[in-house]
């Protein structure tokens, strides 16, 4: 099962590095998306520190998890946005939910995995 873990622990940091750093660079192409999704993301890009902040996390998020640091608040710091991204992708993009797909069950995994640093929660 480790070895799982490690794999999920990379694949997601690395999903979250490169995610997150197209936000800032632009380098990856943007997928046709509906109308009400064009819309969606025009009204939360005229909001001209979201996008910025989302991908400020998704690095930080990227590298405590591939050097191992606070892997427990990692994963609970990037977990609104994926979550906000699966419901996006459910209710007005369903063409583009692999991504968000892979990333949200690696998340879920290890914070199954990492449960026992979560016991003072509740």
């Amino acid at each position: 099962m480790t070895t799982l873990t490690t794999i999920a622990r990379i694949v997601l940091a690395i999903f979250l590095i490169v995610l997150g750093s197209n936000g800032f660079f632009n380098f990856l192409p943007y997928p046709e998306m509906s109308d009400s999704a064009n819309a969606f993301m025009g009204a939360i890009n005229s909001v001209k520190f979201i996008f910025p902040l989302i991908g400020l996390i998704e690095i930080v998020s990227g590298i405590l998890l591939l050097t191992k640091k606070a892997i427990p608040f990692a994963l609970i710091m990037v977990l609104p946005i994926l979550v906000n991204a699966m419901i996006f992708h459910i209710s007005l993009n369903p063409e583009g939910m692999l991504f968000a797909t892979i990333c949200f069950v690696c998340n879920i995994f290890l914070l199954y995995r990492n449960r026992e640093s979560y016991k003072t929660l509740y």
